[in-house]
């Protein structure tokens, strides 16, 4: 009886031995294909995130337009496999804005000067909206992910689309922080009018003298002298526009100051 009770503690003890050693060859098999999956997967993104910033660098509109397009196909399957991602409709959302740039007739301060800021085509209307849709998505997965370029791409989304009311775009802008006076004149000179189109104008113009380089150049002077003139500002924005005439023989630029 001592020998068969031996006996059977010893097969015990084998069985547990092999047991562990079973699951231990599967957690380590589980563990290296995770590893390549995830190295692969981590791969897949670096190459897919560098599309986007070749994209980005692109200076011909169709090319640009054509590479978005291909970009913002591959991000809506990027986005049902990622679903929990934020950054995933961060980048969407990006890639959308750029493309909506891609169909108006110019940046901001070519379309605020000529008086163009509403001549946005459906097609770059409803990138727009798109655009929105994913930087909204991806704030309500994770507040952080917008951060203040994020915050002024999702802001001129919806003042191109007329999507939120001045007002709306005015509380979104002011969340972006300070850090808006060294980025990007673009943002700095919408930041300006969004606070004119929101009887904010002395705040506007200020800002705008300050940081938004309207005496570099003769653009910058014609910005100022059309933010002066839509914030009724007549006798400062006849004094700039002189000054615009002053400094240029362009037949162009002259007819679109008389």
């Amino acid at each position: 009886m001592y020998d068969r009770y031996q006996s059977r503690k010893k097969s015990n003890f084998l069985f547990r031995v092999a047991v562990i050693f079973v699951v231990a060859g599967a957690a380590i098999f589980i563990g290296v294909k995770y590893q390549r999956h995830l190295a692969f997967w981590r791969y897949n993104q670096n190459k897919l995130y560098g599309r986007v910033d070749a994209a980005r660098r692109i200076k011909d509109i169709d090319r640009k337009r054509e590479a978005l397009g291909d970009l913002a196909e591959t991000f809506t399957h990027y986005k049902d496999e990622r679903e929990a991602d934020p950054e995933a409709f961060i980048i969407s959302g990006e890639i959308r804005y750029l493309r909506g740039l891609t169909y108006l007739p110019g940046n901001f301060s070519e379309l605020f000067i000529n008086d163009r800021v509403h001549e946005v085509s459906s097609e770059a209307k409803a990138e727009f909206i798109k655009a929105i849709k994913d930087f909204k998505k991806g704030g309500a997965l994770d507040e952080d992910a917008l951060n203040d370029a994020t915050i002024f791409m999702l802001a001129k989304s919806a003042y191109y689309a007329g999507y939120y009311s001045p007002e709306e775009i005015f509380r979104l802008i002011e969340k972006a922080g300070r850090s808006k006076k060294g980025g990007d004149i673009e943002n700095i000179r919408f930041y300006a009018v969004v606070h004119i189109i929101n009887g904010k104008e002395d705040y506007g113009l200020t800002f705008l003298s300050e940081n938004g380089m309207v005496r570099d150049n003769i653009q910058g002077l014609l910005f100022y002298a059309t933010a002066e003139r839509i914030s009724k500002k007549y006798t400062g924005a006849i004094m700039s526009y002189r000054d615009v005439l002053a400094r240029t023989t362009d037949d162009r630029i002259r007819e679109l100051v008389h």
